[in-house]
Formats: C-alpha cells, structure tokens, sequence
C-alpha cells in the first residue's frame, strides 16, 4: 500500500507469516490499532488464528511486515 488514508478500522493488513507472506507499505496515516496481523493461515481451510501484530503507531514513511 502506498499513499493511503484509513480511519476508523482495527487492521491494515494482515498476512500469512507461515506462508512467507510480505506486506509493505509506504506513506500511510491511519486511525487503527494496529498496523499488520500476523496470521497463521491453515491448510485444511479453516479460519487463520492470530498469532501477533507489528507496528503499532499512526503514521508511516515505509515499514515492511513479513
């Protein structure tokens, strides 16, 4: 994500940390709670579970979530 505003929501992006996921975003103002969740996406289909969050703050010049 580049160049984005979000207000009002609880994540901007979650990822796969066992999929080796990577998310980076640049140039972000947000009101949320946490930046990136840190998910551990399941084979068998069922819903991924929580396993952490990195970066909690309200503003970003550039962060990389992996």
């Amino acid at each position: 994500m580049t160049n984005v505003t979000a207000l009002n929501v609880e994540t901007l992006a979650r990822y796969n940390s066992n999929f080796r996921d990577v998310v980076t975003l640049q140039n972000i103002q947000f009101t949320s709670k946490h930046v990136c969740k840190m998910i551990e996406g399941r084979k068998d289909g069922k819903e991924a579970r929580v396993v952490g969050y990195k970066f909690q703050s309200n503003s970003i010049s550039k962060c990389v979530c992996s």
